[in-house]
């Protein structure tokens, strides 16, 4: 799967959880604090994240994998290309 491939899923889970639309998911770092997640929106987020993309993401890496979409988008690609070979 192909980083911008990522990146569109992460924005439409996080669209889906918060029922927003994509657009209005900022690019910037922060997102917990620019969109008020609360820990039980963080805790959707993720297992939708870990069901879409078929991972287990580290509970002390939940933080800082959803502080940005690049955050998200790097962390969902490597943990991808290490599931493959």
């Amino acid at each position: 799967m192909m980083t911008s491939e990522i990146k569109h899923k992460v924005r439409e889970i996080i669209a889906s959880v918060l029922e927003i639309q994509p657009v209005d998911i900022p690019e910037t770092p922060g997102l917990p604090y620019e969109l008020s997640l609360d820990s039980l929106m963080i805790l959707e987020i993720l297992v939708a994240m870990e069901h879409e993309f078929q991972i287990t993401i580290d509970e002390q890496n939940a933080l800082d994998v959803l502080d940005s979409l690049d955050n998200a988008t790097m962390y969902l690609d490597k943990k991808l290309s290490s599931t493959v070979g």
